[in-house]
């Protein structure tokens, strides 16, 4: 009953929460392939691959529990898709329930954790097989959140309610939920910290304690992950930068970047335009506060450090490249700007045409991030489909090719073998230079996967001649040729142009 009875009292929030998420991601329900798919969908034990290259030791399970039941690609699909509806709606209402105690208006409240959660690098997890994994641990992350801003909204009350037992218990959720996130998909609890962060600022009572007991929850998860992929699982891509300097270039160099330049799927200096937004919403703030104007800088300064730090020290410490999904929770910092500044300017500007002008530009931002994350994200998948069309067209010529020549010799095509022309595309000509749209045939991991899946074969890779190597660095096609496939007994010899 009291279920039934909080569900009746915001379902105003549930169902704007759920109308967003079907508006943003209901035209993916059909089945779309990234090149990590085709891997994902034929590897035979795929879960070693999740345990031993990535260090992910539950999504390895989990990897491992659903190949017992040998379901079909779709219906891994269909299962992954309305597990990402689920908890990505259940991620939005839970952060939007926590922002309403300091932002008025549930519509409100439910856009800036819309946006916050689906930020702009947020689309990158929708174009994996693994989209419903990734929305869940985005949920425990924004769980165990929502559970430490009770925590210290209790500690920070005259009257505090909560015994020490009933903070002992919700403690070790907070902590199980974020051990399972970490060994599940280690980057995503920084989506953690941030959102801790914006609580801290709001009410910086104890504000030391706090930071400590953050930091504590980020880090037992981080070093029981860290101390599984060195010692007992050994994990192949763990590489850290050469000198500290090396690393603080990394970072600022992939916040430039970011920033300026056209990054994933973002155009050139999108990023750029809406922090400038976000400063000059900021600045007002700032320039009208009546009292507190340096805490309020201090804090906005704290928040945003915090951001940046947390975000991109996956980019310090490791030697990895930067993509949407490593620095996730940088994309979440106008979210949390905007809770602040309009949570804080209830209580310390007075109303008139000054705060108006704050809630114009507040507003102007979260319209901005929300058309143009629509037209990105439609465009990305719209992008995918084409590409996976033009995927399954050339592996059935492929096939028919094959089938040409075993009907003509009475030989059987069992092995193919690899070789790039002088040029080789990752795109075909017509499609945008993304990671979105990369031909399943130009990638090492997805090319006699992708054959396998479109042509229902068992076709294995063997080792390229190296006289073809040297015929075909020779020659550069934009588009494909029978030329590129030679056939010499069971081998199949292909060209990627």
């Amino acid at each position: 009953m009291e279920f039934l009875k909080t569900l009746k009292q915001n379902k105003e929030r549930i169902i704007c929460a759920y109308i967003f998420v079907l508006v943003y991601f209901g035209i993916d329900r059909t089945i779309e392939y990234a090149t990590d798919s085709y891997a994902a969908l034929m590897m035979d034990d795929n879960w070693k691959v999740k345990v031993y290259d990535n260090g992910r030791v539950l999504q390895g399970l989990l990897y491992y529990v659903i190949e017992q039941f040998h379901l079909s690609a779709g219906l891994k699909y269909q299962i992954s898709y309305l597990t990402a509806f689920l908890f990505l709606g259940l991620s939005v209402y839970f952060l939007s329930s926590v922002i309403k105690k300091y932002v008025k208006g549930d519509t409100l409240s439910v856009f800036i954790a819309f946006i916050t959660i689906v930020n702009p690098f947020f689309v990158d997890f929708f174009l994996f097989i693994e989209k419903g994994m990734f929305c869940f641990v985005i949920f425990l992350n924004v769980f165990a959140f929502s559970l430490t801003a009770e925590l210290f909204t209790n500690e920070d009350s005259r009257q505090k309610t909560y015994t020490a037992k009933k903070k002992a218990i919700l403690s070790v959720i907070v902590l199980v939920s974020l051990l399972i996130s970490v060994l599940m998909y280690q980057t995503l609890i920084s989506l953690y910290v941030v959102l801790c962060i914006v609580v801290i600022a709001l009410n910086t009572e104890k504000f030391i304690q706090k930071n400590i007991y953050i930091g504590f929850m980020y880090a037992i998860p981080m070093l029981v992950a860290f101390l599984l992929a060195r010692f007992v699982y050994p994990v192949e891509r763990l590489s850290q930068r050469e000198s500290l300097k090396e690393a603080a270039l990394a970072v600022f160099d992939s916040i430039e970047g970011i920033s300026m330049e056209e990054f994933s799927y973002l155009g050139k200096g999108s990023f750029g335009v809406w922090l400038l937004i976000l400063a000059i919403i900021v600045i007002l703030f700032l320039a009208l506060c009546e009292k507190c104007r340096l805490k309020h800088f201090l804090c906005i300064g704290y928040m945003t450090l915090g951001c940046v730090v947390i975000s991109f020290a996956v980019i310090f410490f490791n030697n990895s490249d930067v993509s949407p999904r490593v620095i996730y929770s940088y994309g979440s910092l106008f979210g949390m700007i905007l809770v602040y500044v309009l949570g804080q300017s209830q209580n310390d500007i007075s109303r008139g045409r000054a705060s108006n002008a704050i809630k114009i530009f507040s507003y102007l931002l979260i319209a901005s991030l929300l058309l143009t994350e629509y037209t990105v994200f439609q465009k990305c998948f719209i992008e995918r489909y084409r590409c996976n069309q033009a995927d399954l067209y050339l592996c059935n010529i492929i096939g028919e090719k094959i089938k040409e020549y075993e009907h003509e010799t009475g030989n059987t095509i069992d092995t193919l073998c690899y070789y790039s022309d002088m040029a080789r595309c990752w795109q075909d000509s017509g499609y945008e230079k993304t990671t979105t749209s990369v031909r399943a045939q130009a990638t090492g991991w997805s090319r006699t996967y992708s054959l396998n899946y479109y042509l229902g074969t068992q076709y294995k890779e063997g080792e390229p001649d190296p006289k073809l190597l040297d015929y075909f660095k020779g020659i550069n096609w934009d588009t494909y040729s029978d030329e590129q496939l030679i056939f010499d007994g069971n081998i199949l010899h292909i060209c990627i142009y």
